[in-house]
């Protein structure tokens, strides 16, 4: 039953640098759409 625990591991993984991935997106976006939004309103 070992690879059960492998298996588990590798999606953790994949799952944990997807979310990491998908957070560091969001940022990337916000901080984009908050300097459009100090170009604008100045």
């Amino acid at each position: 039953m070992l690879w059960v625990q492998i298996v588990s591991v590798i999606v953790l993984l994949i799952a944990a640098g997807l979310i990491i991935m998908g957070s560091g997106l969001f940022v990337a976006l916000y901080k984009t759409l908050h300097k459009m939004l100090k170009k604008t309103s100045s």
